[in-house]
């Protein structure tokens, strides 16, 4: 059985979002925080570093990238030890047809088990009727002993309003 991992705590963050579609962030999350032994930004505590950049465009274009850094300084919680992300992603929403695709990379570089992964996702929602059909593939490969952390991820569902606070999304997937 999968073991949950609690990444949550007190932290900070920053963010900037002017009118020419730039987006830029950045955080810190301590783990630990909510511990007074412990406490925020300290040597035996868990810190997150978040750090993204993206952008939105006016023509439905738009991308961006999220960094992440975990300093790992608590051996004794129950985390995923020193770590390091990176994701990229770009989308777009067509104009002139119903459409929008998106495609996204994500990676984890784990220091302290020494296993990485990647995910490479790809997704298309179109507008039938009066929803919206969504289809979407994710392949994660850990590079580790053996093939059976690999997954090969498919979704279909169909997403439509019942009412303005109701969307119902029946889908399907398989792993």
């Amino acid at each position: 059985a999968q073991q949950l991992i609690e990444l949550t705590g007190p932290g900070i963050g920053f963010a900037y979002a002017p009118e020419s579609g730039l987006v830029a962030s950045a955080g810190l999350i301590s783990n630990d925080g909510t511990n007074s032994n412990i406490g925020i930004n300290s040597d035996d505590g868990d810190d997150v570093s978040i750090f993204s950049l993206g952008y939105n465009g006016e023509s439905g274009f738009g991308g961006g990238i999220v960094y992440t850094n975990s300093d790992g300084d608590n051996a004794a919680a129950d985390t995923l030890g020193e770590y390091t992300t990176l994701g990229a992603g770009v989308y777009w929403n067509s104009q002139d047809m119903p459409l929008g695709v998106s495609v996204a990379w994500d990676s984890l570089e784990n220091d302290d088990t020494n296993i990485d992964w990647d995910s490479l996702h790809f997704g298309i929602d179109y507008e039938v009727g009066p929803g919206t059909a969504h289809v979407a593939f994710q392949s994660i490969e850990a590079d580790d002993a053996g093939d059976d952390t690999d997954q090969d991820i498919f979704e279909v569902g169909y997403s439509y309003d019942v009412n303005d606070n109701v969307t119902v999304t029946p889908s399907f997937y398989s792993q």
